[in-house]
């Protein structure tokens, strides 16, 4: 039940959001601070990673990366935020970390949900991947906070 919950929310409200004003284009902000916040923190804590985030969840994942991560999609979808929605630049890159650093947790939530049921990848159908839920984790989790963030400030 949890499960469906996990995934059907974010997609209800990703559905819902594409039919909005403009929603293709926060739904690109959404992806892209997402895809920038994993490659990344993946590229900076292979490069600069020494701190260990959660080695009982995910061995591999470091603060210097998520950090790294954090910075790249925020300045992705800031920009985009500011640029191509006119939002001001204090309140389009606030939206941008709360998805990101969302990304992150997403990330760590996944892999919590992936050792409590003792498996490596959610799926083989992206081999090397982790599964198709390893690619969207941190998307499932941003989206419905950011949507409801364009709502509490009244951009949607």
């Amino acid at each position: 039940m949890l499960g469906a919950l996990y995934i059907g929310v974010p997609l209800g409200m990703l559905a819902c959001l594409r039919h909005s004003p403009q929603g293709l284009g926060w739904i690109l902000v959404i992806v892209w601070n997402t895809w920038f916040t994993d490659s990344f923190a993946l590229l900076g804590g292979r490069a600069f990673g020494h701190h260990l985030l959660a080695p009982k969840l995910s061995p591999n994942k470091t603060y210097e990366g998520a950090l790294i991560g954090v910075l790249a999609g925020t300045l992705v979808g800031g920009m985009m935020t500011v640029f191509v929605f006119g939002v001001s630049v204090p309140l389009a890159f606030g939206l941008n970390v709360m998805i990101s650093a969302l990304t992150i947790v997403g990330d760590l939530i996944e892999s919590a949900v992936k050792r409590g049921f003792g498996v490596k990848d959610a799926g083989h159908l992206l081999p090397g991947h982790g599964g198709v839920l390893d690619r969207i984790d941190g998307f499932l989790l941003s989206t419905p906070f950011f949507v409801l963030a364009l709502m509490a400030f009244g951009l949607l």
